[in-house]
């Protein structure tokens, strides 16, 4: 495999694949077998999750030179504009439709910064959990949280504007010795409760610790 590749070749080094799924599909005709998937230097972009099965056993997915090779799990954006001395711009038709979405933006090999609110300090939610936490040996909790006790956190209506954009909106929730990151399904703004998609390490309010941040997704 390589970068410049082409799923039209024979996958040798000379005329390697250009996708994972292109030189996997090739890898199966040879079920049962040791076989190597090789990926010479540079940066692949996965649109989607590689799917692997039992007809994938002895296969080995390699770079042919340590620290050489990338993967990323996302789409390479490269049509930008600059429209500042500090701000550049790209269109990225379907995100606005809501057809796809993403989370994080890498630049020059690094994590872009995002978009934190409130920009310095952090918001109090408004959780109550008051129950033992134990350590981890004996499981934690004295009582175990609910699943709905996880995934709801209860903020004050000033902090966070109605226009919340729940779409790609994370929040870090700060706890004792560690935090959490999860996205947010929905914002009830009648209780003025967010409504988590994953888990946190605990929940709003455990440990009398309730600081919180938003990233992503604030239009104040």
């Amino acid at each position: 495999m390589a970068p410049n590749g082409n799923d039209a070749n024979a996958g040798s080094k000379d005329k390697p694949f250009a996708s994972f799924e292109a030189a996997r599909d090739t890898a199966r005709k040879f079920v049962g077998k040791e076989r190597r998937i090789v990926a010479l230097p540079g940066e692949y972009y996965l649109s989607k999750t590689l799917d692997l099965t039992e007809q994938d056993s002895k296969l080995t997915i390699e770079g042919s030179e340590k620290n050489k090779v990338v993967l990323y799990g996302g789409k390479r954006v490269s049509n930008w504009k600059k429209l500042d001395k500090n701000l550049w711009s790209a269109d990225l038709p379907g995100v606005k439709e809501g057809k796809w979405d993403f989370h994080a933006l890498y630049v020059a090999g690094r994590l872009g910064e995002r978009a934190c609110f409130p920009a310095t300090n952090a918001f109090e939610n408004l959780g109550t959990w008051k129950g033992q936490h134990l350590p981890a040996l004996l499981g934690h909790w004295e009582n175990k949280p609910t699943l709905d006790e996880y995934l709801k956190m209860p903020y004050d209506p000033k902090d966070l504007p109605e226009t919340l954009d729940v779409r790609n909106a994370e929040v870090r929730m700060f706890h004792v010795w560690s935090e959490s990151l999860v996205g947010v399904v929905s914002n009830d703004l009648q209780r003025h409760v967010l409504i988590f998609s994953s888990k946190p390490n605990a929940p709003a309010g455990a440990k009398g610790r309730r600081k919180y941040v938003v990233l992503n997704g604030v239009c104040p």
